[in-house]
């Protein structure tokens, strides 16, 4: 069935009262949405479920951290975020890569090393999965990009120090005579 169908069954069951079915297919579709990287569609279908929203599964509620981070709505991700309770480490890990994303972007004094510490946080969640699925190819590409996210925090190249006049080795190139 397309996303439409899915969208349609979603409202009809409402509609009729169906709500653990509705909340049941509304997960399933969140997660085609994230993989599709629609997170407008995402937070449109959030909209649908309206009272039922708080029945969504903890993958859901990443899900919608994650499309309102990426439309930009930082305190709306932050919400979701703070409401998940989850055993499972992949949802830990990839809800502390979403906190170190908004860490970076808030771009405040400290930000950088709360940043650095959720993406620790998530690397130690990816770890303590690998050890239980050795074979599982995402973690290993989730645990990857973590790690590859913690050494661009841990480059000094992103301090702003370093490109203010009064810091450079070199003075600037200029046209003028």
């Amino acid at each position: 069935m397309t996303t439409t169908i899915n969208e349609n069954r979603i409202f009809h069951l409402i509609q009729a009262a169906y709500n653990e079915a509705a909340v049941w297919e509304a997960n399933d579709l969140l997660v085609t949405y994230r993989s599709q990287d629609r997170p407008f569609q995402a937070l449109k279908l959030l909209e649908l479920l309206d009272s039922n929203i708080s029945r969504i599964s903890n993958n859901s509620k990443i899900i919608a951290a994650w499309a309102y981070l990426k439309l930009g709505k930082i305190f709306q991700a932050k919400f979701w975020l703070e409401r998940i309770f989850s055993d499972s480490n992949i949802e830990c890990a990839w809800k502390h890569g979403l906190l170190a994303e908004i860490y970076k972007s808030e771009g405040t004094e400290g930000a950088k090393q709360s940043a650095r510490d959720e993406v620790v946080t998530a690397i130690e969640y990816c770890g303590k999965e690998r050890k239980k699925n050795p074979d599982n190819i995402a973690v290993k590409v989730m645990s990857r990009a973590y790690r590859q996210d913690k050494a661009r925090i841990d480059i000094p190249v992103f301090d702003v120090k370093i490109y203010l006049p009064e810091n450079a080795d070199v003075k600037p190139f200029s046209l003028e005579k």
